[in-house]
């Protein structure tokens, strides 16, 4: 209460003394006053200014979210369509392949497709065929595809069929180096032997390898392999 009358009585001091000025000292004064105190209006124009601009900036933050959310869903079916479209293309290539080896062939086929893969210890080792006896598929028939033999008949149920596929050990084929002519017995690698202490289907096969060759043959990196068709049922050429 004391403050208040305090700051009565200096503002009544004030008006007085500003009324008993001379009039050219007045008038400066009150040209000052106005001066600092016309400030007030920019400062609160741009106080509102900038708390309009955090008000509508936190009122579109839902909206952003929600743009957001269907961009990314967007980006995520765009992937899809990507993986389904390189498939595709693999499929395509891959039927491409199985047409151009029909039209070279000179030999009766039969087209099927993967339905099954060998067990978790070795799965490359065998795959299931989906064509079997009701097809006319005997054991022991070739099976290939566009870049070459992969392997034989092994076990033929009524309408599919395991297949030994040329990586396992058990396969054994009468070949033949194109280059020389040199004949050998082609064996599957299966696993190598640091490989044997862990789940094979996490252990990738190592390439076949040929016995019996003779040694007065060089053979080179890349020479190609086929079969021989020598007392074997693999025609020979594969």
């Amino acid at each position: 209460m004391k403050g208040r009358r305090y700051l009565g009585w200096i503002a009544i001091l004030a008006l007085a003394v500003l009324l008993s000025l001379p009039a050219p000292v007045s008038w400066r004064l009150k040209a000052g006053l106005r001066d600092d105190l016309g400030a007030f209006p920019g400062i609160a124009h741009i106080a509102a200014s900038w708390f309009g601009r955090m008000w509508r900036t936190v009122a579109s933050l839902p909206s952003a979210a929600r743009e957001n959310e269907r961009m990314a869903q967007e980006l995520a079916a765009a992937c899809e369509e990507i993986r389904l479209l390189k498939a595709l293309r693999q499929e395509n290539e891959e039927l491409r392949g199985m047409l151009d080896l029909k039209k070279r062939s000179r030999r009766n086929l039969l087209a099927c497709e993967v339905i099954g893969r060998g067990d978790a210890t070795g799965w490359w080792r065998t795959v299931t065929i989906s064509k079997g006896a009701s097809d006319a598929v005997r054991p022991g028939m070739a099976v290939i595809a566009a870049g070459g033999l992969v392997g034989r008949t092994w076990e033929v149920a009524e309408s599919s069929s395991i297949v030994l596929l040329i990586t396992d050990p058990m396969f054994k084929a009468s070949c033949r180096f194109s280059r020389t002519g040199t004949v050998g017995i082609l064996q599957g690698g299966g696993v190598s032997a640091w490989e044997s202490g862990r789940m094979s289907a996490f252990a990738p096969p190592r390439p076949f390898h040929v016995e019996y060759v003779s040694k007065d043959y060089r053979i080179l990196p890349r020479d190609e392999v086929v079969t021989s068709g020598l007392g074997d049922v693999l025609p020979e050429g594969l």
